[in-house]
């Protein structure tokens, strides 16, 4: 199973030294509690949220990339 996260600057974990936020290169934090949730219960992360979301935004994501084997936290 795959857990994935939906949401803005803290889901992402832009604050934390192991994110990038670079034009072009846009990498998650995996140190937030989605990601270690996820590693703990020993499922794949995958990570939707982007700084600066709004909830239309983060919503349209949610409706693109779900499936019903997914776990997701928003």
């Amino acid at each position: 199973m795959k857990l994935k996260s939906f949401g803005c600057s803290f889901i992402f974990g832009s604050d934390l030294k192991d994110a990038i936020v670079q034009p072009g290169n846009i990498v998650p934090s995996l140190k937030t509690w989605p990601a270690l949730l996820a590693n703990d219960i020993g499922y794949d992360y995958a990570c939707y949220a982007r700084p600066g979301s709004g909830n239309l935004q983060i919503l349209e994501r949610l409706i693109n990339n779900i499936s019903n084997a997914d776990l997701v936290v928003i």
